[in-house]
């Protein structure tokens, strides 16, 4: 097993995605943004690196993940749907032109090779097909890796490379240019999640304290947001950060 494989099967076992993830106030706001885009989304809709299938719960799905823990929970989620262990950068046998629909969210910033998986989902969708792609936004320096510092304390220490592993940002201009090489139609692409632009600076203060930097940064944030959506000051803060921390694209395979 090489170590991109190990990694994600380490983290698929110990890291609490529900817990760690999902009570994030900004992983609540993207998850409402996808389930609603994909109230326009036909048919089967295959998620890749589907995790433990929140995203796509309530639909027909195929869900591929690495991580055998996060899809025992997604078939408990949805019994309807059928879940394959397995790498989207690796074999799978999935005829091509299958699914009319596609979700990959929060995968792109990890694939060792990015341009080359996406012309792969691109022979497995439809002519017509669309997907729904979100990922880390590039908003000031590239980003290529992260340190496993923040999940040391789930018993992760070693990376993808040493204690590093892939987890990058892109610029529009960047995701824009690796839908069209994989011979994707762009309907739509902009950014969310500028709701929490600049508070969560405060709680970075943190982040060398692993454990007490997740637990209080996700209080203060969902403080912060709880406040701004009272007060209807949310409104206000849109307005001062037209670009959000995430990217989202909506693209289509040509007929």
């Amino acid at each position: 097993m090489d170590n991109y494989i190990r990694f994600y099967k380490e983290v698929g076992k110990k890291l609490p995605e529900e817990y760690i993830t999902y009570s994030h106030p900004g992983a609540r706001i993207r998850e409402r943004f996808i389930k609603d885009n994909l109230k326009e989304f036909q048919g089967t809709i295959l998620d890749i690196g589907c995790g433990s299938g929140r995203l796509t719960e309530d639909r027909k799905v195929v869900g591929i993940d690495l991580s055998l823990e996060k899809l025992s929970r997604a078939k408990k989620r949805n019994k309807k749907g059928a879940f394959i262990l397995g790498d989207i950068e690796g074999p799978l046998f999935i005829k091509e032109n299958s699914f009319q629909s596609v979700l990959l969210s929060e995968v792109l910033e990890h694939l060792r090779s990015y341009n080359d998986t996406m012309k792969k989902i691109f022979s497995l969708m439809k002519p017509g097909g669309k997907i729904l792609i979100t990922t880390p936004h590039q908003l000031r320096k590239k980003i290529e890796f992260f340190s496993t510092d923040l999940l040391k304390s789930f018993g992760i220490e070693k990376g993808i490379t040493g204690v590093k592993y892939i987890h990058r940002n892109f610029s529009k201009k960047e995701l824009e240019t690796i839908l069209k090489k994989a011979g994707l139609r762009i309907l739509e692409i902009g950014t969310i999640e500028n709701e929490l632009r600049g508070w969560g600076k405060i709680a970075l203060i943190l982040r060398k304290f692993s454990r007490i930097y997740l637990k209080i940064s996700r209080c203060y944030l969902n403080s912060v947001y709880n406040f701004l959506s009272d007060t209807g000051l949310i409104k206000i803060q849109k307005m001062l950060f037209k670009e959000g921390v995430r990217l989202f694209a909506i693209a289509e395979k040509p007929k």
